[in-house]
């Protein structure tokens, strides 16, 4: 993140980020929440591309260590 809470991150990879930290914070509506934080348009689809990439996986195990401990 920069000084101003924007993602320093492939769109995919804020996609993730954002599910992520929506499911930590309890935040129902995601996308339209980050969306207008980070001033993005179709986090969704974003979402839903980063979930057939390779490296996918690999960041999403990073994500879990970042929010478990």
């Amino acid at each position: 993140m920069d000084e101003h809470f924007q993602p320093l991150l492939s769109r995919t990879q804020a996609a993730l980020l954002a599910d992520a930290m929506a499911e930590c914070l309890g935040i129902r509506e995601k996308w339209k929440a980050f969306e207008t934080l980070w001033n993005r348009r179709n986090m969704r689809s974003d979402y839903n591309e980063a979930l057939n990439q390779r490296k996918t996986r690999e960041f999403i195990e990073r994500l879990k260590k970042l929010f478990t401990d």
